[in-house]
């Protein structure tokens, strides 16, 4: 038991030593992140025996929508190991602001293109609820990252 008192103790007091150093270099005034691309990241696991079917309708009915509708396309990242089957990221173009929308522009543009291609709302609702049926659970994300971070690493 003390040993873990002491383990806990040693943490506290490096994380108030490194937050009392972040803010000591903080006291200059405000600061914004620089060169930051902000990304939506949605984590999907499906139902067992779902992933392909759900892959296919994302390849084959969603990205057609998203380019016939001029948006961001989704980029995916197909998982090999760990508790989710995929991982789709979305660019936020006005950074967290983006957040604020409940249906935003390209959202509206997205579904009536996606409408469009289907032959009407309701076999794209048909769809879309035969995708929704196909997944376990999700978990959503936001993070950063500064973009000429990645021009040095080239």
């Amino acid at each position: 038991m003390r040993v873990v008192t002491n383990i806990l103790a040693a943490t506290a007091a490096l994380t108030l030593s490194l937050s009392t150093a972040s803010m000591a270099q903080d006291d200059d005034g405000p600061q914004k992140y620089e060169n930051a691309e902000y990304l939506s990241m949605v984590l999907v696991d499906y139902k067992p025996g779902m992933r392909t079917r759900a892959l296919e309708i994302i390849d084959e009915h969603f990205v057609p929508a998203a380019k016939k509708a001029g948006v961001p396309p989704v980029w995916a990242m197909h998982m090999q190991t760990g508790g989710w089957d995929a991982v789709f990221f979305w660019s936020m173009k006005n950074g967290p602001a983006d957040m604020e929308w409940f249906r935003s522009p390209n959202d509206v543009k997205w579904m009536a293109a996606f409408a469009e291609l289907e032959g009407g709302k309701e076999n794209a609702g048909k769809l879309m609820k035969e995708y929704q049926s196909m997944v376990a659970r999700t978990n959503v994300m936001i993070g950063h990252h500064h973009s000429d971070e990645m021009e040095k690493e080239e």
